[in-house]
């Protein structure tokens, strides 16, 4: 899968990658079927679930820390520690989506991922196939490096409430600066997202802006409708090779930047 959509994809982290899609691939498609919609309170078991779900695979990945945290508002949140040798680098996403209005104008059920023409159809697709493709980078960063700890220290925040605005972003940050604190800060939710000002607001840190976006409308494919959510997984491939590079340091990241310049410069 390393084709012309990824940087360098003749590269070692384009050929670890594209190694390990298929695993990450099959890991997004069953959490995609957990209906993690935080502005239904009928869904609040789902939530716990999806939680669960990323604490339980983070953990499989050999993340040293990864739990949740429930502020009691029924949405709760994925904080993730994996120490490193540079800089703290805070990770940002969500895991919860947002409601189905029309699920007549579906042309699969939203919580049933179909894949077609390249593009993973399902609710949450790009939330959490952002997040997923973080899995997939520090996993193809580890394997090239031949290190055992990324070359930053990682921090992810898994919202569980992303979708649904930033007041819940701000209890969360208030109840858990310290251990958020952050050098340098990776938007993983799709945009328009309300969580990117608060957290620079709060912390005072750039915004690493590297990476490319992952937009579910912006590359359907015609025989899609418009209600669908979708994202290609080409793209998703994309983001995992660039953050790896990104984590590699200047010599592996085409763009010639790494998480470490920037996080020192903070």
């Amino acid at each position: 899968m390393t084709d012309a959509h990824h940087p360098r994809a003749g590269s070692a982290e384009a050929q670890e990658v594209s190694a390990r899609a298929e695993s990450y691939l099959a890991d997004l498609r069953d959490w995609l079927t957990i209906p993690s919609i935080s502005a239904d309170p009928a869904h609040g078991d789902d939530l716990v679930r999806s939680a669960r779900w990323l604490a339980t695979a983070l953990r499989r990945d050999g993340w040293p820390e990864a739990r949740i945290w429930d502020d009691g508002s029924a949405r709760p949140a994925v904080h993730a520690v994996w120490p490193g040798d540079g800089p703290t680098v805070l990770i940002y996403g969500h895991h919860d989506v947002a409601p189905i209005h029309d699920v007549q104008g579906w042309s699969h059920p939203p919580f049933e991922p179909a894949l077609r023409d390249g593009a993973l159809i399902a609710r949450g697709a790009v939330a959490k196939g952002l997040l997923t493709s973080v899995r997939l980078a520090l996993a193809a960063h580890l394997a090239v490096t031949g290190r055992t700890r990324p070359a930053a220290t990682l921090v992810l925040l898994a919202e569980g409430a992303g979708a649904a605005g930033s007041e819940h972003l701000e209890r969360l940050v208030g109840a858990h600066r310290a251990e958020l604190d952050c050098q340098l800060l990776l938007m993983f939710a799709p945009p328009p997202s309300t969580a990117e000002p608060t957290l620079l607001g709060e912390f005072g840190v750039p915004a690493h802006g590297g990476l490319p976006v992952l937009d579910g409308a912006a590359s359907a494919p015609g025989n899609v409708t418009q209600q669908d959510e979708q994202l290609s997984t080409s793209l998703l491939l994309h983001n995992a090779v660039r953050l790896a590079g990104l984590l590699g340091g200047p010599r592996r990241n085409p763009a010639g930047t790494d998480l470490l310049d920037h996080g020192s410069a903070a």
